[in-house]
């Protein structure tokens, strides 16, 4: 396994592994692959007993886990009560104005852009853009990386970090806390690297944010609110989930948003009669009123078509490309057919499962968002029950309502007021460290009109 994903392309492996073998394949030794939509209910279900396995451990800081990296059913469950609330889409509805100022800026870089003619990495640009919003909903505070076109204080740099140092160390996670406390001094200067680094600024920016005496101006950001929520219910919320929680938000909430911001202005790129659909429904829609400029996400959920086009971007392109690994429950269970004793390692790949053709057609290689729309009830249903774009059951991603208020904020902005034009029409390159990351998405931005 370390092999694999060492060539960071492990979702191509395992399609050509599940095509060669079936909707079951034994990559490791006691570790499977499977490809089956019952299996999944059985595993990922709420209420399931399949605990994550211990390839996770790397993905926090030693002894202080958080959301994603605790294994512990019980303990998770608890963990993720104590903060479900500022997480929730009543909560995120709050933070919109956040997330227009940062939409704004962005629109405004674009404009520049336009203007000069040059050609940009929109992946980046994404990544900044994702950034800055969370920086904004987290602390108050945007990262900068709009206004300095590149990656301020360095967190892009730890991100990668983090993913390839998490995903290559989970297949030996003995060897995480030694490895994790070499980071600290390993590196240029005195600035930790990964994990470390992206730990260090969550607890300083967690300081700041208790330092502050007067409460601050407009919606509470995530931070202020569970200090606030410590200090009602003491006994409830400690200092570690706090730092752990913002830490989480930065490391999770600004890969997997510009992956799918990516994602899908890639095949609108590559669809030009998707993306003039797309545009008569905004146009329309914006001329009856039904729409307001900027879009509220509220309006963004009655426009089928966007809904659409978001949702078959993310079946193409989910953020993650790896095997979600759970372990065996005691008595073992019945998988796809086949009995698996209890310790193995199952799990289901995002990039497998939407690409069943039993579940989203014959045509479920294709980009086709007319499907989310034309297919019977029962279709869709089936195809909802098999989108693992954010994970499923109880370790549904938590930062999900976080992604998609970005990008039925950015998509129409950019869909309504600009051309991008990609600059090669060759394949874009990708890396599958965890996150199935956009490499040299190179476009050119025109005023829309004006090409």
């Amino acid at each position: 396994m370390f092999r694999q994903y060492c060539r960071a392309d492990y979702e191509k492996t395992s399609s050509e592994l599940h095509k060669k073998y079936g909707p079951v394949v034994r990559v490791a030794p006691g570790q499977y692959s499977i490809d089956s939509v019952d299996a999944a209910k059985t595993i990922y279900g709420h209420g399931s007993h399949f605990a994550k396995n211990d390839w996770y451990i790397p993905w926090g800081i030693p002894a202080q886990n958080n959301l994603f990296n605790e294994l512990n059913p019980k303990v998770h469950a608890s963990m993720r009560r104590q903060v479900a609330n500022v997480y929730s889409m009543s909560n995120m509805v709050s933070y919109e104005p956040y997330v227009d100022e940062c939409t704004e800026i962005f629109a405004q870089r674009f404009s520049e852009f336009s203007a000069e003619g040059r050609v940009i990495d929109l992946g980046h640009w994404f990544q900044c853009y994702a950034l800055d919003v969370i920086g904004k909903i987290t602390f108050s505070k945007r990262f900068g990386c709009f206004d300095a076109g590149d990656d301020v204080r360095g967190v892009m740099k730890a991100l990668e970090e983090t993913l390839t140092f998490s995903t290559l160390v989970g297949v030996y996670p003995w060897l995480s806390s030694y490895l994790f406390t070499m980071l600290k001094y390993i590196g240029s200067g005195k600035e930790p690297k990964g994990n470390a680094f992206l730990a260090k600024f969550a607890t300083e920016h967690v300081a700041a944010s208790r330092a502050e005496e007067k409460p601050k101006e407009g919606p509470q950001d995530f931070i202020s609110k569970l200090v606030q929520a410590q200090r009602e219910r003491l006994e409830s919320i400690d200092d570690a989930l706090i730092v752990t929680t913002g830490n989480t938000n930065i490391a999770a909430g600004s890969d997997t948003t510009a992956i799918s911001l990516s994602a899908i202005m890639y095949y609108l790129c590559r669809n030009p009669s998707t993306l003039q659909k797309l545009r008569k429904e905004l146009d329309e829609a914006e001329a009856e009123g039904s729409i307001s400029s900027p879009i509220t996400f509220r309006e963004s959920q009655a426009l089928p078509y966007l809904q659409a086009v978001v949702k078959e971007s993310l079946r193409l392109h989910p953020a993650t490309g790896l095997t979600m690994p759970r372990v065996v429950p005691e008595g073992g269970r019945q998988l796809a057919g086949i009995f698996f004793p209890a310790g193995n390692v199952v799990g289901i790949n995002a990039w497998i499962a939407h690409h069943n053709k039993e579940v989203f057609g014959h045509d479920a290689d294709e980009f086709r968002p007319e499907r989310w729309i034309d297919s019977s009830k029962e279709q869709k249903s089936a195809m909802e029950s098999y989108f693992f774009a954010f994970g499923q059951g109880s370790r549904t991603c938590i930062g999900k309502n976080i992604s998609l208020l970005e990008v039925f904020k950015a998509i129409p902005r950019v869909v309504q007021n600009f051309d991008v034009i990609l600059e090669k029409e060759d394949d874009w390159r990708c890396t599958n460290y965890w996150f199935v990351k956009p490499r040299d998405f190179f476009v050119r931005v025109k005023k829309r009109g004006s090409c």
